[in-house]
């Protein structure tokens, strides 16, 4: 088993390689604990609804440049709203109204 001080160790030697920052240091201290065993991996949703969420995320930070944290708090909504209106593997979005977005 990997001890704490080797583990922080490589930890700190990451930290200086990226950016400085909340976020990106919070992800490579996750990563890192992901690679010793030591944090779960999450797993992927493949459902229509989970593929819609993922493109929606990816179209915020791409196309809108939303930071990650705006996205952060995006998603979970836009996953609500969509798990309210549909069934999460039959996915009409044809049939979305903007009365269904104010009845949200």
């Amino acid at each position: 088993m990997i001890t704490l001080p080797i583990c922080a160790k490589s930890f700190s030697g990451e930290i200086r390689k990226s950016e400085v920052g909340g976020t990106t240091a919070l992800r490579v201290l996750l990563e890192q604990l992901r690679s010793l065993g030591m944090a779960p991996v999450p797993e992927v949703d493949c459902s229509a609804a989970g593929r819609l969420a993922a493109d929606f995320a990816r179209y915020l930070q791409d196309e809108r440049s939303l930071s990650e944290a705006s996205v952060l708090s995006y998603c979970p909504v836009a996953r609500l709203f969509i798990s309210d209106r549909f069934d999460t593997n039959r996915l009409d979005l044809a049939r979305l109204s903007v009365a269904d977005l104010h009845a949200f």
